[in-house]
């Protein structure tokens, strides 16, 4: 039986997310990955809803998304009072005049916690004038957002440097072990299984195989079927 994990991440951070993904391809693990596209602000029930542990991958991204914060704390912190979230720090990316660059993810210090107030009641105070302009469900939704995460961004900060984040060069480094004797997986990979077919069966199919159907040429030219494989789906 496979362990189980979800992987919750801003979409800006794929590459990191990737990462994982493919570091952990191998092991006896199936990985159900959750971005802020998924989330649509409906971050709780989604959330609540999930049954595996979790890991998180924080980031500057993360940390200035209404659909990744909105409604959040509640469940994150059940999620850690039930020893199913890792939370794992890594670069936020910035993209300038079509750039992109990464920079360090910090909420250590108290400057940086008033950075993130400073950002959320600057996002608050632009959607409510937007709202005044445009007084229509989005913008409510918006301006409701904002709001309540001006309000929690301190709480959530200081949740996060309680959960000791992880830089993910650390966990790298370690070759996940902290990842998995939290969530007592098996850090052992699992050897895929080789089906071979035997000569003798090609030897004689070989006839059959070479004389394709004419609906499966054009132009006279042998054309390649696409044929999923079974074991994939």
């Amino acid at each position: 039986m496979r362990d189980q994990l979800t992987l919750f991440y801003h979409s800006d951070n794929s590459a990191d997310a990737q990462q994982i993904i493919n570091d952990l391809e191998g092991y006896n693990i199936g990985i159900i990955p959750l971005t802020e596209v998924d989330f649509k602000y409906n971050f709780l029930s989604i959330a609540e809803a999930v049954q595996t542990p979790v890991l998180l991958l924080l980031s500057q991204n993360w940390l200035q998304s209404g659909a990744t914060l909105y409604n959040s704390l509640p469940v994150l912190e059940e999620l850690k009072n039930q020893n199913r979230l890792f939370v794992v720090c890594v670069d936020g990316i910035v993209v300038e005049d079509g750039v992109s660059s990464r920079v360090p993810t910090q909420i250590d210090s108290q400057s940086v916690v008033m950075d993130y107030m400073k950002y959320w009641q600057q996002a608050y105070l632009r959607v409510r004038t937007q709202r005044k302009y445009l007084d229509n469900a989005f913008n409510q939704e918006q301006e409701k957002v904002a709001k309540s995460i001006s309000i929690e961004i301190e709480n959530i900060i200081n949740f996060f440097k309680d959960a000791s984040p992880t830089k993910l060069e650390s966990l790298t480094g370690s070759n996940y072990l902290p990842f998995f004797n939290q969530f007592s997986f098996v850090a052992e990979k699992v050897e895929k299984e080789v089906v071979t077919t035997p000569i003798d069966f090609i030897e004689e199919n070989t006839d059959s195989v070479a004389q394709l159907d004419e609906s499966t040429s054009i132009n006279g030219s042998a054309q390649v079927v696409q044929v999923d494989d079974p074991s994939e789906e």
